[in-house]
C-alpha cells in the first residue's frame, strides 16, 4: 500500500513545462477538444458563481443528494458532447506511472473541466469498446433534434460548474498485478453551480418531449418549482469530505486503476463495481474478489461462432457451479475483467449454481452478419430448478414458444404460450395455463401492434367454464380509448383535448410512443453480438444491450 501527499495546491503547469505522465494535457482548449465539447460549450474553468450561503438548516446527508441527484441529471444531459469528449480521448491516452498519479490526474481534469484530459486518463479499453459499440448504433439523421431551450439550460449550467479539489491525498491498494484501489483519504472537493440554470436545465428535460426528460424531470427531491429551487440555493456551493463521504458510504471512497500498456488509467466500470462490492461486504465480509484472466486464459477466439460458443458455455458453467473464468474468457478486455475480479462475489457458490438452477440447453444462431459485428438470436434455452423446469425455443424466425411446467399440489401445473410477429408492427401472444384444480386453468391471446399512429391491445380470454371476454386498449395522438366486453359500461374516449388532466397522461405515454415507433421483432431482443475485439472475436455485452437499445429506441434516447 502506498500513501501520496497533498497535491491541492500544486502548480499550474498549463503554460509551463511539458507535462509529466500523472498531469495530462493541461491547455485551455485545444481545437481537438473543442471540437468535442457539448452543446459547442468552451472547456476553460469558469469563475466561481456567488450564491447564498446555505442556511444550515439542511442535514448534511440530504445536500448531498440533492446536490448529487441534480449534477447526475446534468450529466447525463450533456448526451453525445460530453460522450463525444470522452470516446474522443480513446485515440490519444496519455496514462501515468502509479495508479495514484492517474487518479490524481483524472480529478485535476475533472476540476478544469478539460473532458478530452478526463477521456485520456480513462482505460483506453472501455472508451474504444463503447466507442465501437457505438458506432452502429447511432441514431438515424431525421432523428429529432434536441430541444433549444434545454440546450439554452445547459450551456448556462456548463458555464457556471465548478469543481475544487483541495487537500486530497490517496492510498493504494493492489489487489493484483495490474489492478489498484485508490481511496481518497483526505481532502475535499466542492462543486458549485447557479442554482437558478441547474433548476432551468431540469425543468426543461422534464417539459421536453422525451422518455429521458420526463424522467430526469423528476430528478431533484420536490416536484414543486420554488421548493426544488430553494433546495439547490440552500446546497451549494456544496463542499464533501473524505471523511463525509467514508461516514455516508461506510468505506473510503475509491476510484479503480487498471495497467494497460505499461502505464495507469481509471477504469470506469471497475470503479462501479468496487463500489457495489464494498457497499455488499459491509452485510456480508465473507465476500470475495476474484483475479483477472490470465494471459493464458484469454486466447485468441477465431470466429464469431467461436466467440458465440465460448460465451455459451461459460454460461452454462455460471449457472452450474458459478465459476465465471470461462464466461469472462469470451468477452473483450474491459468486460472480462469486471466480470473475473467481481464476476465471483455475484455468482460464486461453491459447487452450487445460482439458486440451485441447471442449464440443459442453450443454442444459438446468427441472425445479423455486418462487417465485424454479428447478431446471434437465442433458438432454444432449457432450465431446470428445484420444483420446475422452463423451455423457450424459436421455432422459426418469427415464432418463440415457452413451456414451463412445476410441481404443485394437484400434481403438475404448466404454462404454455407462444409468441408470433405478425407483421412489421405487430406481436400475437397465445398462452394457456394449468392449476392445482380446474378453477385454475385459463387460457387466451394477446395481439399487440405499435406503430407509429397508434398502439392498441386486445386482450381475448376463456375462463373454465368456457366464457369468453375481451378488452381493447387503443392510443393515438390525442384520444384514450378503453373497452371491456364483460363491462360495456366502462367503455370510456378521452382525448386531451377535452380534459387536461387526461391529458397530461396521454402526453406522457405518448412520449414514449413516440421513442418507441415500431414493435420490435421478437428475435432481435433475445440474443447477444460478438464484434471483432483483442485481434480475434469477442463476445461484448455492451454491443449487446446498446444493439437492444437501438432496436426498442430507433430514433435514439433523447
Amino acid at each position: 500500500m502506498t500513501t501520496n501527499p497533498p497535491y491541492g495546491q500544486d502548480p499550474d503547469h498549463s503554460e509551463g513545462p511539458p507535462p509529466t505522465p500523472a498531469d495530462p494535457p493541461t491547455h485551455p482548449v485545444s481545437p481537438a477538444e473543442l471540437a468535442f465539447d457539448p452543446a459547442g460549450l468552451p472547456v476553460g474553468s469558469a469563475a466561481p458563481v456567488a450564491g447564498p450561503p446555505s442556511d444550515g438548516g439542511l442535514r448534511r446527508r440530504r445536500r448531498m443528494w440533492v446536490v448529487a441527484g441534480s449534477m447526475a441529471a446534468a450529466v447525463v444531459l450533456l448526451g453525445g458532447g460530453t460522450a463525444a469528449a470522452l470516446l474522443a480521448a480513446s485515440t490519444f491516452p496519455h496514462g501515468a506511472a502509479t495508479p495514484d498519479e492517474a487518479v490524481t490526474a483524472f480529478v485535476k481534469a475533472a476540476q478544469s473541466k478539460r473532458l478530452v484530459a478526463m477521456g485520456s486518463m480513462i482505460a483506453p479499453s472501455e472508451l474504444s469498446l463503447v466507442r465501437q459499440a457505438m458506432s452502429d448504433v447511432r441514431p438515424p439523421s431525421g432523428a429529432p433534434s434536441p430541444d433549444p431551450e434545454q440546450a439554452e439550460a445547459l450551456a448556462a449550467v456548463w458555464d457556471s460548474l465548478t469543481i475544487d479539489a483541495a487537500g486530497i491525498e490517496t492510498s493504494s491498494e493492489q489487489i493484483a498485478g495490474d489492478v489498484s484501489i485508490v481511496s481518497l483519504t483526505r481532502g475535499s472537493i466542492t462543486i458549485d453551480a447557479d442554482p437558478e440554470a441547474l433548476s432551468r436545465l431540469i425543468d426543461a428535460a422534464g417539459a421536453a418531449a422525451s422518455p429521458l426528460g420526463s424522467t430526469l424531470g423528476s430528478t431533484l427531491p420536490s416536484e414543486d418549482a420554488e421548493e426544488a429551487l430553494a433546495d439547490l440555493t440552500a446546497s451549494l456551493p456544496y463542499t464533501l469530505t473524505a471523511a463525509d463521504a467514508a461516514e455516508e458510504l461506510g468505506f473510503d471512497p475509491a476510484l479503480v486503476a487498471v495497467e494497460e500498456g505499461g502505464k495507469w488509467y481509471v477504469s470506469a466500470a471497475m470503479t462501479i463495481a468496487e463500489l457495489v462490492f464494498a457497499d455488499a461486504a459491509k452485510d456480508n465480509p465473507a465476500l470475495q474478489r476474484g483475479t483477472p484472466l490470465s494471459a493464458e486464459e484469454t486466447g485468441a477466439l477465431g470466429d464469431a461462432q467461436a466467440a458465440a460458443s465460448q460465451f455459451t458455455a461459460g454460461l452454462g458453467e455460471v449457472i452450474a457451479s458459478g465459476d465465471v473464468r470461462t464466461l469472462a474468457a469470451a468477452l473483450p478486455e474491459a468486460e472480462a475483467r469486471v466480470v473475473a475480479v467481481y464476476g465471483p462475489a455475484i455468482w460464486g457458490r461453491g459447487d452450487a449454481g445460482p439458486g440451485g438452477l441447471t442449464l440443459e440447453a442453450l443454442e444459438v444462431s446468427p441472425v445479423r452478419d455486418d462487417d465485424g459485428r454479428v447478431r446471434f438470436g437465442l433458438d432454444l434455452l432449457s432450465l431446470t430448478g428445484p420444483t420446475w423446469t422452463a423451455t423457450v425455443s424459436r421455432d422459426d424466425p418469427d415464432l418463440y414458444t415457452l413451456d414451463v411446467k412445476r410441481d404443485s399440489a394437484g400434481g403438475e401445473a404448466s404454462i404454455t404460450g407462444s409468441v408470433r410477429a405478425t407483421g412489421d408492427d405487430n406481436w400475437h401472444v397465445d398462452y394457456a395455463t394449468t392449476g392445482d384444480t380446474e378453477a385454475d386453468d385459463a387460457s387466451g391471446s394477446v395481439d399487440l401492434a405499435i406503430g407509429p399512429d397508434e398502439w392498441a391491445i386486445d386482450i381475448a380470454t376463456t375462463a373454465p367454464d368456457g366464457e369468453s371476454t375481451g378488452t381493447s386498449i387503443t392510443l393515438t395522438d390525442d384520444c384514450l380509448s378503453y373497452e371491456d366486453s364483460a363491462n360495456p359500461i366502462m367503455a370510456t374516449r378521452v382525448c386531451a383535448s377535452e380534459n387536461p388532466v387526461v391529458g397530461e397522461t396521454i402526453e406522457s405515454i405518448n412520449q414514449m410512443r413516440k421513442a418507441i415507433p415500431h414493435l420490435p421483432r421478437p428475435e432481435a431482443l433475445a440474443g447477444f453480438t460478438a464484434i471483432e475485439s483483442d485481434g480475434g472475436w469477442r463476445v461484448s455485452l455492451t454491443s449487446s444491450l446498446l444493439d437492444i437499445a437501438a432496436t426498442v429506441f430507433p430514433n435514439g434516447i433523447q
